[in-house]
């Protein structure tokens, strides 16, 4: 059961699979939270890496947006535009995500790939007040899936109203 193709946000003529108004949704999460580097898996069809890329600008913060499969040159020239940049990249079987998030400064993991796989491999990365946000956790898997993992690296969950856009959102808390 996913959205409906007309449910769904565009971005700078960019496709997402984003449910209409999520952009909104993030305005005011960023208005409010502060990062270094924002993390994306899952880049394709791009119009949601599009927005985090200019978001990530505004803000002074890196951006580097995974996908297994190649996106286009239309789509990386636009993400290079604001400084992104885009790796085709299995993120399960390298360490480029996870030298990211021990390179220093706080950091937003969306996780909109490989969801329960990449949750549990990045979430024991975090620093103390990362965060990592995972879509689709009731269309795919189960919140069951992870709750182990989220007890287990010190995980509490946050922004609720993401709920209505099918966003798990999670803080690393003090040890």
């Amino acid at each position: 059961m996913g959205l409906r193709k007309d449910d769904r946000m565009v971005h700078e003529g960019h496709k997402t699979k984003q449910k209409t108004g999520m952009n909104e949704m993030f305005d005011v999460f960023f208005s409010k939270e502060k990062f270094d580097t924002i993390i994306e898996i899952g880049t394709l069809p791009g119009g949601f890496a599009l927005y985090l890329a200019e978001k990530s600008q505004d803000m002074g913060a890196k951006f580097y947006t995974f996908d297994i499969r190649q996106a286009n040159t239309n789509l990386i020239d636009k993400l290079e535009s604001f400084g992104a940049k885009f790796f085709k990249q299995n993120v399960v079987e390298n360490k480029t995500i996870s030298k990211l998030i021990q390179s220093g400064g706080r950091v937003l993991l969306l996780n909109d790939g490989i969801k329960v796989p990449a949750f549990k491999k990045f979430a024991p990365d975090l620093k103390i007040n990362d965060c990592i946000f995972t879509h689709d956790y009731k269309h795919e898997w189960q919140f069951s899936d992870i709750s182990e993992c989220i007890n287990t690296n010190n995980l509490k969950v946050i922004n609720e109203e993401f709920e209505e856009y099918l966003w798990l959102c999670c803080v690393k808390g003090v040890q």
